[in-house]
């Protein structure tokens, strides 16, 4: 057994003897914090059964005590409700929203000092169930994660925040970019002045970042009424990161990087500028040549 594993079975012992202790008295609060702690351990120990059952039990707890009048502290709400949402997806987001739903309710609430949050694990909290909501293609059940979360990161404070503050716009641009494009590209700009600077300076933490903003920016520059010129700036900048990317060796998407040669040649050659579309293709064509040789090489295949 792995040293952490024998730690969370030492915690879970113990929290086994409160819990059986505490359900036995009348110390509501004490009860619900237990139950939100045991369940907790026993996520990262994937119990998720017998997790799941323990942040039902504190939801029950959660009732009793508003019914009786009792505030609850806004932290214990959405730890509770954050931490269920998680191990109750199905895959397509459904058990996972309603729970993320109640917890946005105490967003308004929750502050820095609440229950088990201090402002660092409260903006964490708030990334991930926003980043869950996405891939759940649910953007509007986002915002208001990403809203809260954005109360806490200063476009100029330390490298840590900024870059937080980065990911934070990036994922609101995302959330709104079909809705409401014209604020979707405010938020992704805002995003760009912060990841750029970062990046310059060798600070930024994930260069695709960068890429993410000026590729959104590019495309609502192309389905809205902005302009050709302003189109095609993001899109060579886009370019331009990626091969600074693929030269450092950091660059993932390299198929992005060949559509994006691509899309460019076709509008300088729209423009009659053969010569730099010619780059632009001869780029496309050695990706996907290159494409095409490691995956020969990869599924054993003659070339």
């Amino acid at each position: 057994m792995r040293s952490s594993d024998a730690h969370l079975e030492k915690a879970l012992e113990e929290y086994n003897g409160t819990v059986s202790e505490l359900e036995n008295g009348d110390d509501l609060p004490a009860l619900l914090d237990a139950y939100i702690n045991r369940g907790c351990i026993l996520s990262m120990l994937d119990s998720t059964v017998s997790a799941i059952s323990d942040f039902d039990s504190a939801i029950d707890v959660i009732d009793e005590l508003r019914e009786n009048g009792t505030e609850v502290d806004p932290g214990c709400v959405f730890k509770v409700y954050v931490s269920r949402g998680e191990l109750m997806s199905d895959g397509t987001g459904h058990d996972m929203s309603q729970d993320y739903r109640k917890a946005a309710e105490v967003l308004d609430s929750l502050e820095p000092g609440c229950r088990y949050y201090d402002r660092k694990k409260l903006v964490s909290a708030c990334l991930t169930c926003a980043h869950d909501l996405l891939d759940a293609e649910l953007p509007d059940y986002a915002v208001p994660f990403l809203e809260k979360a954005l109360r806490y990161l200063d476009p100029k404070g330390d490298i840590e925040t900024r870059n937080g503050y980065v990911e934070a716009k990036n994922c609101l641009g995302q959330a709104l970019v079909d809705s409401e494009p014209d604020r979707a590209f405010r938020e992704f700009s805002d995003a760009l002045a912060v990841a750029d600077a970062l990046y310059t300076s060798a600070q930024l933490d994930d260069e695709s970042e960068l890429v993410l903003s000026l590729y959104f920016l590019g495309d609502i520059c192309r389905d809205t009424d902005r302009g050709e010129d302003e189109y095609l700036s993001y899109r060579e900048e886009a370019i331009r990161v990626m091969e600074e990317m693929k030269a450092c060796g950091t660059l993932e998407d390299e198929e992005l990087l060949s559509d994006l040669h691509g899309e460019v040649a076709r509008i300088y050659m729209g423009r009659g500028d053969m010569a730099t579309a010619e780059k632009h293709l001869l780029k496309q064509v050695s990706y996907n040549l290159n494409g095409s040789t490691e995956y020969m090489r990869d599924n054993g295949i003659d070339h």
